[in-house]
C-alpha cells in the first residue's frame, strides 16, 4: 500500500489465531527491499503525540438507560470520546515499556444501543466539538445494517451547536450505532436523538 506524502492512513484489521502472534508494522520508501529493511530498520522514537501502545480493550459499549419516548418530542444527547469521563484506554508501549494512554481513543470501537418508543419520526445527529469532522459509522435498525458517511455530503462536517443529521430513524425500533474515532478527527463528539421537526434547544443527557 502506498501512502501519499502528508496524508493519513487509518483503518482496522481483524484477524484470528490459535496461538500467540507478533504483528510488525513497517513504513519505508516504495523502492526499498522490504525483507532487508525489516532486518535492519530501527524502531522510531515516540513523537510529541504519544498515542502508540497496546491496549487490552477494543470496544466500548453504551446503552441509553431509558427508551426514547418519541411522542414527547424531546431531544436526547450523549457525549463521547471526551477527556472528562475517564474512559481513555491505558496500556503499554511495547517498544519502550512505558505506560501509554490512547488520548482520544483512536481506533476504539464505540457501540451505542438505543430504543425508540412511539410513532413520531426521529433523527440521529452528530456534533463535533473540536472542529471539522469526517468519518464513517454503521447503523443497525429493523434487522438492516447501513454504512453511514459522516457527514452525508463529501464536505467536512460543519461546526455548530446543533451539528448535522446523519440518519433517519425508524419509529418503535431498537437500534445500534457503531463508529470509531478516525485518526486526526476532532473530538469529543455529541450524538443527538432529535425529532424530525426539532427546533427548540432543549436536551436530556
Amino acid at each position: 500500500m502506498l501512502l501519499p506524502t502528508d496524508q493519513l492512513l487509518t483503518g482496522t484489521i481483524d484477524f484470528f489465531s490459535d496461538r500467540p502472534v507478533e504483528v510488525t508494522v513497517l513504513m519505508c520508501d516504495p523502492k526499498t527491499d522490504i525483507e532487508l529493511f525489516s532486518a535492519l530498520a530501527k524502531q522510531l522514537p515516540i513523537d510529541e503525540h504519544p498515542l502508540r501502545g497496546t491496549f487490552v480493550k477494543a470496544d466500548l459499549n453504551y446503552k441509553l438507560q431509558h427508551s426514547i419516548d418519541t411522542e414527547a418530542g424531546v431531544g436526547y444527547a450523549l457525549l463521547l470520546a471526551d477527556s472528562q469521563t475517564g474512559e481513555y484506554l491505558r496500556g503499554t508501549d511495547a517498544t519502550t515499556g512505558l505506560p501509554a494512554e490512547n488520548y482520544g481513543n483512536y481506533g476504539v470501537i464505540y457501540n451505542i444501543d438505543y430504543k425508540l418508543k412511539g410513532d413520531k419520526p426521529y433523527e440521529l445527529w452528530l456534533n463535533p466539538w473540536g472542529g471539522m469532522f469526517a468519518g464513517v459509522g454503521v447503523l443497525e435498525q429493523g434487522g438492516q445494517r447501513k454504512i453511514i458517511n459522516i457527514p452525508e455530503s463529501p464536505a467536512f462536517g460543519r461546526l455548530g451547536e446543533e451539528g448535522f443529521c446523519i440518519a433517519r430513524l425508524e419509529p418503535n425500533s431498537e437500534g445500534r450505532f457503531t463508529w470509531s474515532p478516525p485518526g486526526a478527527s476532532n473530538l469529543p463528539i455529541r450524538l443527538f436523538w432529535l425529532p424530525s421537526d426539532y427546533e427548540a434547544p432543549y436536551l436530556h443527557d
